[in-house]
């Protein structure tokens, strides 16, 4: 195939000698492109976060973009926690993702207390040890005393690992009430 010129420009006319299926491949490929600039110039698709099919790192890179996208104004701040807490809840997404959804949340200042309450309704019932360690660091990092109850419950349930005075829970209880034993603070709560 020979490539002509136009002596204006320079540009070389080969679309005239191709066949149709290949010119049609090339336009169906330059749009592809051009969707996918768009797509990536505006940051990742929120969606991705409770999408269980897409890639675990996706997921957290859509989760860790959300309050820039709650600040570019591509979603409110109530659908964005919304969404964050679908993924904290989600018990049968990978720990990382979920981890790292409730790190946004506790992200969100002016609503940690609906964080904490969610921390505090999921706890006694969680599975995930890298959940309940997640909330138990943060809970007696905070000292947060209404966490108490949940972390009680959560300590209460028979794991054959970790060891009982291992357990994140305790380890909690003893940061939040340092004044006391772990075992008395089982006591006060209940």
């Amino acid at each position: 195939m020979e490539a002509r010129f136009d002596k204006g420009t320079g540009v070389a006319l080969r679309l005239s000698t191709m066949n149709r299926p290949a010119l049609s491949r090339m336009v169906s490929m330059g749009f592809l492109l051009l969707s996918a600039a768009t797509v990536f110039g505006r940051g990742p698709d929120l969606s991705v976060m409770n999408d269980a099919k897409a890639h675990t790192d996706a997921r957290i890179k859509a989760i860790r973009a959300t309050w820039d996208a709650v600040r570019d104004g591509e979603t409110s701040a109530e659908d964005a926690r919304e969404m964050l807490k679908r993924v904290a809840w989600s018990r049968g997404t990978f720990f990382k993702v979920r981890v790292a959804a409730i790190e946004q949340l506790l992200e969100d200042e002016p609503n940690i207390a609906d964080t904490r309450n969610m921390l505090r309704l999921m706890l006694p019932t969680e599975t995930q040890w890298e959940v309940i360690e997640q909330i138990a660091n943060t809970a007696g990092a905070g000292g947060w005393t209404e966490l108490a109850p949940a972390l009680v419950r959560s300590w209460s349930r028979p794991v054959l690992e970790p060891p009982d005075d291992q357990r994140p829970e305790r380890k909690a209880l003893e940061k939040i009430f340092p004044e006391r034993s772990p075992e008395e603070s089982v006591f006060m709560v209940f």
